[in-house]
């Protein structure tokens, strides 16, 4: 992959359901084209001082989406990066025509057992955090699915032991239809 004459023109947005891989992806793409790893969530954290799940529990799904969209508009706002976004974030039409104008997004397509067996032990995901947690998360896949089929670019995402063939994935689709989406400059 020649990448020594080209560097992004646009952030690369990565969306999808939690667990798809979209942080250790977009992080791969970072480093392979040499540009800031961003994960909306993380910077949510910092901005809060709290995690993800303690703002929920004290102020409410309303105030973190305030709050994230706000991230959002911040991240995208600076140099082309690799952005991972919350699973929820894509789902905002507001965030969702933010995304497509400034930036190419990356749906990161995962099977819903996958998704069961990256999810299922963790405490941190306050949408699951129900009586029938696997039931959710399968009604969120169902929900979910045809906001996300929205993106630009729509990847199979793979297991945990061979994410570097998703990153492989993305970056060839990245550079076959860099001149349709304009993803990329020529430097010289």
């Amino acid at each position: 992959m020649l990448l020594h004459n080209r560097r992004l023109n646009r952030s690369i947005v990565f969306v999808g359901m939690m667990g798809a891989g979209k942080t250790t992806v977009a992080r791969g793409i970072a480093r392979l084209f040499n540009v800031p790893f961003k994960d909306t969530d993380v910077e949510i954290e910092k901005q809060e001082m709290a995690t993800v799940r303690e703002i929920f529990a004290a102020r409410g799904e309303t105030y973190f989406r305030t709050v994230e969209r706000h991230v959002l508009r911040r991240v995208l706002g600076g140099k082309p990066a690799s952005i991972a976004l919350g699973g929820g974030t894509y789902l905002d039409p507001r965030n969702r025509r933010y995304v497509e104008s400034l930036a190419v997004s990356v749906w990161l397509k995962t099977d819903e057992s996958v998704l069961w067996n990256r999810v299922k032990h963790k405490t941190t995901r306050p949408l699951l955090q129900t009586e029938d947690p696997r039931a959710t998360l399968r009604t969120l896949i169902r929900e979910r699915s045809p906001i996300y089929k929205q993106a630009r670019i729509h990847v199979v995402a793979e297991d945990r032991a061979i994410r570097s063939k998703t990153v492989q994935k993305v970056a060839n689709l990245l550079l076959s239809t860099s001149q349709e989406l304009e993803i990329f400059i020529e430097c010289s």
